[in-house]
């Protein structure tokens, strides 16, 4: 079931297929720059999908993004690739810039074993706000989180 207003998941709603096959432009890593998104390319036997909600300039998102993105790197590579991290990054400033800072931030904070994240998480620039507005509730609390598995039903939000 969906909340109160009719628009946003729940844990145990699915994805509807609109929203799943929607495409998105990834920022980040640059050599996706070109890629599109959508969600239903994770739709697969044993994978995951996490979405992170940040706003640039948020103290608390800068401070979670590179433990997100140390921590995504590193459990991608573990799992061969059936966790994926997609960032949805908003509020100004260039997606690639802010995506170097937190994968640095990662380097710094001494995660994935000193390996800079270079594949994880994948940033979708969302200044339509589109991404926040159909996965994340009102009044958005940032950073906020979500789970999908390999059905793309929503099994854990923050």
């Amino acid at each position: 079931g969906y909340e109160n207003d009719s628009s946003h998941l729940c844990v145990g709603s699915v994805v509807e297929n609109a929203a799943a096959t929607r495409l998105h432009d990834i920022c980040h890593p640059t050599a996706l720059s070109t890629a599109k998104l959508s969600f239903s390319q994770f739709q697969q036997p044993g994978h995951v999908t996490v979405i992170a909600n940040y706003y640039t300039g948020c103290e608390a998102g800068r401070r979670e993004s590179g433990v997100f993105a140390g921590i995504a790197q590193r459990i991608h590579d573990e799992t061969n690739g059936k966790v994926n991290f997609i960032t949805s990054l908003k509020g100004g400033g260039s997606c690639s810039a802010w995506a170097g800072i937190y994968q640095s931030d990662a380097l710094t904070m001494g995660l994935n074993d000193g390996v800079k994240p270079t594949t994880q998480p994948l940033t979708v620039s969302d200044q339509q706000y589109d991404l926040r507005d159909f996965f994340f509730t009102s009044p958005y609390p940032h950073p906020s989180y979500i789970i999908l598995d390999e059905n793309l039903v929503v099994t854990y939000k923050s």
